[in-house]
């Protein structure tokens, strides 16, 4: 019997699955082990303890793996995978375990993988952050946005959550007027002046994940009709609709499939206000997504390791 683990490192959190040729046996959630926020070393780590942790739950002996299939948040260079396969390597090696092969893979490769099998068409993430890729039927990538909090990320929880806390700032500030969303969102983080604005802002001036906190309120407001909310999470639409445009932009058949994926592109009204955006798109065609990332990750260790019939 062959087992190989596949793992989702994502933004927020990594997902670590062990499976065989058939089933998923066993998996573990972790805190995220993104290297950018993390370090390589304690990326490694984390990656290593979720590993283990996944085979506990399946019941299958660490040494029994046949190969390790990771997608990474933020590791796209080989520069940047040959960093993270030392890391693993290292934790491995410091408790005392051989490590089988590893696919390093980014979590964006691997989510058009799980999405769109091997057919054409978009794939669009949103997360934390965001980002869109386009595999025409040549096999041909094209990635769009993905640049991170401070350049874009646009349609991203991140990016919801900022606009609400801008809308905020500005009430506080007496440059627009106060709202319920405002008013309440003032409440929650105790911000009633400039000087808590300050306060606030240097502590957590470089804390995206913060921002993407903010973002399940702005939905809980927005379905329950409170409009400044709803224009949040529409604007949020329309970005993501943009960034699908641009990764569709080296097909020459149309219309485009398009699959959105993540945990905001995912949320019911999310999900409902893209659906009425597409629709209303002729050169872009709603698609359900196959698979996930994890999928992608896990579809990659088969195809790689799995035994070929004789």
């Amino acid at each position: 019997m062959s087992y190989y683990c596949a793992i989702d490192g994502g933004g927020t959190q990594t997902r670590c699955a062990i499976a065989d040729a058939t089933r998923v046996l066993g998996e573990h959630t972790a805190p995220s082990a993104k290297p950018a926020r993390r370090g390589y070393e304690e990326s490694g780590l984390l990656l290593f303890d979720a590993i283990l942790a996944a085979c506990a739950d399946a019941d299958v002996p660490f040494n029994l793996l046949k190969g390790i299939s990771i997608g990474m948040s933020g590791v796209w260079t080989e520069h940047e995978r040959s960093q993270l396969r030392e890391a693993l390597y290292a934790a491995a090696h410091a408790a005392m375990y051989p490590l089988p092969r590893i696919l390093l893979a980014s979590d964006i490769e691997n989510a058009v993988m799980g999405a769109l099998g091997n057919d054409h068409g978009v794939v669009v993430i949103s997360g934390t952050g965001s980002v869109a890729i386009g595999r025409n039927s040549s096999g041909a990538l094209l990635r769009v946005g993905g640049y991170g909090p401070e350049l874009g990320d646009e349609g991203s929880g991140a990016w919801i959550g900022r606009a609400a806390f801008q809308h905020m700032v500005r009430a506080v500030d007496g440059r627009e007027q106060h709202t319920e969303l405002t008013r309440r969102l003032a409440s929650i983080l105790q911000i009633h002046s400039a000087d808590d604005v300050r306060v606030f802002i240097g502590d957590h001036r470089f804390d995206m994940a913060f921002f993407a906190e903010l973002a399940p309120r702005v939905f809980e407001h927005a379905m329950h009709g409170l409009d400044e909310a709803r224009d949040i999470i529409h604007k949020a639409a329309e970005e993501l609709c943009l960034l699908a445009h641009g990764a569709s932009a080296h097909f020459s058949a149309q219309p485009v499939p398009v699959c959105f994926l993540g945990s905001i592109a995912e949320q019911e009204l999310m999900n409902h206000t893209l659906r009425q955006h597409i629709q209303a798109d002729r050169t872009l065609q709603w698609a359900e997504p196959r698979g996930t990332a994890l999928d992608g990750a896990l579809a990659r260790a088969r195809s790689a390791w799995m035994p070929t019939a004789s």
